[in-house]
């Protein structure tokens, strides 16, 4: 019996079993820290049953005539057991889908939720704002707002198409330095094995270095700054990385299971760093000369900031934070109107980069016509 099928077994007892007296604390633990495990699980549950809705809708949308569940379970390659599978779809009937058995096979009854249809502002501010959705292109949630908009364009009159067109031409979403698209094949490999907590073997390149080889166990797809990043505990490293989803260059499921790391919590991961970069986080303090001095107040570049006002217009910005090399690049860029003050590892890396900058924009001979 593999990891997954005893996993179940032992969930569908613990279902069954009668409800038991809560036994004392072990020593030199608390009920705080076991509130957040068991809050952890219930969250980790919950992406897990998403995903699952997501599949489950989308067979039975495609099956005219329904299905029983264990075809369910076998067409939305789903990894649980029926008795899941049933919650899931009562589940689905509570929230308003129209999901009803007929001789032992589940079907979507119509083609909306039981509940208002969306209004022409709401359809027009969806359809306004689909650049919006470009970052999540070759994730799987990616393809049913795509189909989404495709089908409330596909209601509209050519009359009312060509006004949204028009209507769109006034608004613009920038994506500066996007990465390039997600191969997606690799996308819904890795979306696979996250789902289904099984370890990757993945081909990363790293930019001019030679490809190497990972074996990774996939916590968190992240969307950061239009970029979409894996993140998962490396085997090597022994450690958690963030791996840009455009260098991994192939990706293969093991037939190896693992078990979500506890001590792992994904908002807390996002949080610590600056960026994508992460490493021991260091108390940053940096000064804000009078003509930038407002962005301290208006402008929300980490959760931990905090600013300060200071004479002669300046403010004092101070945030604790990993990933120093980013945070650097990121004051260089304000020119000079942004100091570091503290830590010395911080204004150490402002100045190289700074000097490196200098250095490669210096005129040369040939910048002054020479020979």
């Amino acid at each position: 019996m593999s990891k997954k099928q005893r996993r179940q077994v032992a969930t569908e007892r613990a279902d069954k079993a009668p409800a038991k007296r809560a036994k004392p604390l072990p020593k030199g633990s608390s009920a705080r820290t076991t509130s957040d495990k068991l809050l952890s699980a219930r969250v980790e549950e919950r992406g897990r049953q998403v995903v699952r809705l997501l599949r489950i809708v989308r067979a039975l949308e495609a099956a005219r005539y329904g299905l029983t569940v264990q075809q369910l379970i076998e067409q939305a390659v789903l990894d649980c057991s029926e008795r899941t599978v049933y919650r899931d779809l009562d589940h689905l009937a509570q929230v308003g889908f129209q999901v009803a058995p007929e001789e032992g096979r589940y079907r979507i009854q119509g083609d909306t939720l039981r509940s208002d249809p969306l209004r022409p502002s709401q359809v027009l501010a969806l359809l306004l704002a689909e650049d919006l959705f470009t970052p999540l292109r070759g994730q799987e949630i990616a393809s049913e707002l795509t189909s989404l908009i495709d089908f409330l364009k596909s209601r509209l009159s050519p009359q009312a198409r060509a006004w949204v067109d028009e209507m769109r031409s006034l608004f613009a979403v920038s994506l500066q330095g996007a990465a390039l698209p997600v191969d997606q094949a690799v996308a819904q490999i890795i979306s696979d094995a996250q789902t289904q907590e099984q370890c990757l073997s993945i081909s990363y390149e790293k930019p001019g270095e030679p490809i190497e080889t990972r074996i990774v166990e996939p916590h968190l797809l992240w969307l950061h700054d239009h970029k979409t990043y894996l993140v998962a505990y490396c085997r090597s490293a022994q450690d958690f990385r963030s791996f840009a989803m455009p260098r991994i260059r192939h990706a293969e499921i093991l037939d190896e299971t693992f078990d979500r790391r506890p001590d792992f919590d994904a908002s807390e991961f996002i949080r610590r760093g600056f960026g994508v970069f992460h490493g021991e986080a260091h108390a940053v303090v940096l000064q804000l000369q009078p003509s930038i001095a407002h962005l301290a107040t208006e402008r929300r570049w980490h959760p931990t900031q905090s600013s300060t006002p200071r004479a002669g217009g300046s403010a004092e910005l101070r945030m604790t934070v990993a990933g120093l090399p980013e945070v650097a690049a990121w004051v260089a860029s304000f020119g000079g109107k942004m100091r570091a003050i503290a830590p010395p590892e911080l204004v150490q890396l402002v100045r190289e980069v700074h000097e490196n900058g200098l250095r490669e924009h210096s005129l040369t001979s040939d910048d002054k016509g020479g020979e």
